[in-house]
Order: C-alpha cells, then structure tokens, then sequence
C-alpha cells in the first residue's frame, strides 16, 4: 500500500479502524440461511475458514470472537503511528462521494483475535471511485513475536 507522505500520489488511509460485526446464523422456515448483512461475518466462516489445509481459528476461540462484537463501531490509530501517512477519515471520503469529487482511500477493520492473541483476522478495503474498489480477507499469525499475513482473499470488487 503507498501511503506514505513522503511518496507521490500516495493513496489516503482511514486514520480510524471499522467494526466488523460478527453474527450468528438465523435459520429460515425453510432450512435457508440469510447471508450476513454487508460488512458483517459468520461466526461459523471464521471458525470453519481453513489456511494451509488447517482451521485457523478453532471452537475454544468462538466466544473470545463473539465477545468482541463490543468492541467500538471505529477505532481511531494512534497519531505517532499515522503522522507520516497520509491520513483521512472515512466521514471526509464519504463527503467528497456524496458531493462527486474524486476519492481514493483504504480502509481497516478493527483485528478480529483468537483466544491466546497468536491470531487475528482483518478486512482491508480500498475505495477508488463509484464502480471502483475491492475487499481482502487478510488472516495474521503472531510468529517470533511479530505479525505475519498468511492468507488472503478477495471479499469483493467493483
């Protein structure tokens, strides 16, 4: 992602973390399950996602999961982290869609932990336009003591 300061046409990044919802599945009368609404998730997607043949996040995880449907709807980054990217918030990007102007921003969610902290998932969206922009599932694992990426996906595009 190029959104250093220093770099340019560096791309603006949400200086707050977004919610993910995390549901529980209803079922209809007719044995159907709805999908989540938008921007939410599965408990059983997370607790069923396998990464290199393995169930990433195991059942004792599942209620630290849900628990962390407390979290706050944002989040914001902390400012020595963020003075030397170029920041916005995703209220300013929503303002320059409503009024037609240009736009290009990612988008973090708030991580998403195992029970023992060794794990997390996260979805990183960026935003570039009306019919332009997409989504990643991103799932991180604590090795030697630092955060490494070990799967992801694509969620959506545009």
């Amino acid at each position: 992602m190029d959104v250093f300061k220093n770099r340019p046409n560096a791309i603006m990044f949400c200086q707050e973390l977004k919610k993910i919802t995390i549901e529980i599945p209803i079922k209809r009368k007719d044995g159907l399950v709805f999908p989540p609404i938008p921007g939410n998730i599965y408990i059983g997607n997370l607790i069923n996602d396998k990464v290199k043949g393995e169930k990433f996040f195991t059942s004792k995880d599942s209620l630290t999961i849900l628990e962390q449907n407390s979290n706050p709807e944002k989040i914001e980054i902390d400012k020595s982290l963020s003075e030397n990217i170029n920041s916005t918030t995703f209220e300013i990007e929503l303002e320059k869609r409503k009024n037609g102007k240009e736009y290009n921003f990612y988008n973090l969610s708030i991580p998403i932990f195992s029970l023992d902290r060794q794990k997390a998932f996260v979805e990183l969206e960026h935003h570039c336009g009306s019919l332009c922009g997409s989504g990643k599932g991103i799932y991180l694992k604590k090795i030697n003591g630092k955060w490494k990426i070990v799967e992801t996906w694509r969620t959506w595009i545009s």
